[in-house]
């Protein structure tokens, strides 16, 4: 009996102890590949695919039978076939997946094509110069950037603007979506449009209304402390000036511009833009007129000037723009009245139409009035048909021209580069450029077309 238990004992500790080995020894798992296929490669583009499998840990890869195609390889370690593919066609190949349990096989293939081609366009916005489209470019690879476009910059709102308006947009760069494209690294996978970004400087700080354009001109009082910068006056249709309602540009700059169209601002019979340096010469102010501009003078202006630079300012006209249908009957007041040091460069446009009648005995013009140290320079537009008429004593330096007047002073300019200046009139009689034989007085002339040229003589000297 003490036999028997003794047996029985050992069986239990038998069975408890194949019990207890199977609970800390589980059963290894051999690998299982779960890759099914593989993607295509294509010549020159660079290939990498990771084999997957089940199972133990660490597996282990190799190729079994068959062959990677050319510039393929498979990493024992981490079943990564990667490399650059460098001849078309198909391979057929068996991976085997293998850990301490067993292995697994599967036939796969990779079948290497010649990579496609794809076309790059270019958008860059109204307006913009034309980029000529790239094609053919091979899948992977990067492209040369183009020239860059150019793009003028045109405005579409009337307004007071902040600095001068840009003749160009300034183009930045070129992007893919919402994506800088870079054109050392970014690469071709598909055809695609990059737009050009571009950048424009011009801002507007007043909203001129198509019923207020006469109260906002009343507000382009640019007066005040030296160095205050550039802006730019927009306007959309006609505007006429009341009495007293100046554009007083002091140590400012100002450019005016017409949108659209020709745009005409009417003058009031006191006085419509002064143009001053004298407090800051150091940084001389300054008006520019655009094209579409007409400053047209008022009837019986007998008080100042349509347009008067003073103080070391200075005036430019370009083409599109007139000076026109100013009268006056007293006082010293001209169209265009420089003096103390200032400038007149007139790129273009046109002065015409202007009339003065005067009665005393200083010279005078219906058209430029050069005086006291300054500089009229003449590269090209229009000085024509243009009335002055001296009922008064005027003789000699004192007699005057019906186009442009240079006042007997010393320090004074005249410059012609080009342009034409005829049809203007003294008392009935063509005078459409007096110049004083008087020391300190300059004329220069290179080209252009003057009618009749006076000094301080009688008859009229002989023309350039």
């Amino acid at each position: 009996m003490k036999n028997t238990n003794i047996l029985w004992l050992i069986a239990v500790i038998t069975i408890i102890g194949i019990v207890a080995l199977s609970c800390d020894e589980p059963t290894p798992t051999p690998p299982a590949i779960t890759t099914a296929s593989l993607p295509d490669g294509m010549v020159g583009v660079a290939y990498s695919q990771t084999l997957a499998a089940t199972g133990d840990t660490p597996i282990t890869w190799s190729i079994d039978s068959g062959d990677l195609p050319t510039g393929l390889t498979l990493a024992e370690a981490t079943g990564v076939i990667s490399g650059t593919p460098t001849g078309i066609g198909t391979s057929t190949f068996t991976v085997k997946a293998t850990n301490d349990a067993g292995n697994d096989t599967k036939e796969l293939s990779i079948e290497v094509i010649n990579p496609p081609t794809y076309t790059v366009t270019f958008e860059t916005g109204t307006g913009g110069s034309t980029v000529a489209a790239i094609a053919d470019v091979t899948h992977g690879t990067t492209i040369s950037a183009p020239t860059p476009p150019t793009r003028p910059f045109t405005l579409t709102e009337p307004g007071l603007y902040s600095g001068p308006i840009p003749a160009n947009y300034t183009f930045v760069e070129w992007r893919n979506g919402a994506t800088a494209w870079n054109f050392a690294s970014s690469t071709v996978t598909g055809n695609i449009t990059l737009t050009a970004q571009w950048t424009a400087s011009a801002n507007r700080i007043e909203t001129v209304a198509a019923n207020n354009v006469s109260a906002a001109v009343t507000r382009v009082n640019l007066s005040g402390a030296a160095n205050e910068g550039s802006y730019t006056l927009v306007i959309n249709q006609d505007v006429t000036l009341s009495a007293n309602q100046w554009l007083n540009v002091a140590n400012r700059h100002l450019t005016i511009i017409g949108l659209g169209q020709e745009r005409t601002i009417t003058a009031p019979a006191e006085g419509a833009f002064i143009v001053n340096s004298t407090n800051h010469p150091s940084t001389p102010s300054s008006l520019t007129l655009e094209e579409n501009i007409t400053i047209k003078g008022t009837s019986g202006n007998s008080t100042d000037n349509p347009i008067q630079i003073r103080g070391g300012a200075s005036l430019t006209m370009k083409a599109g723009s007139k000076i026109t249908g100013y009268t006056a009957d007293t006082g010293e007041h001209y169209p265009v009245n420089l003096n103390n040091n200032s400038t007149f460069i007139m790129d273009g446009g046109e002065i015409s139409g202007n009339s003065r009648t005067f009665t005393g005995s200083v010279i005078g013009s219906a058209g430029v009035y050069v005086s006291t140290g300054c500089t009229f320079t003449m590269n090209d537009g229009l000085i024509i048909n243009n009335t002055f008429i001296n009922a008064g004593s005027a003789t000699g330096n004192n007699r005057g021209g019906g186009g442009v007047a240079l006042r007997a002073q010393s320090g004074i300019s005249f410059i012609m580069n080009g342009g034409e200046i005829t049809g203007n009139t003294r008392n009935g009689e063509p005078s459409d450029v007096f110049i004083p034989t008087t020391e300190g007085v300059t004329f220069t002339y290179t080209t252009g077309t003057i009618g009749a040229l006076f000094d301080k003589s009688t008859d009229p000297v002989a023309k350039p």
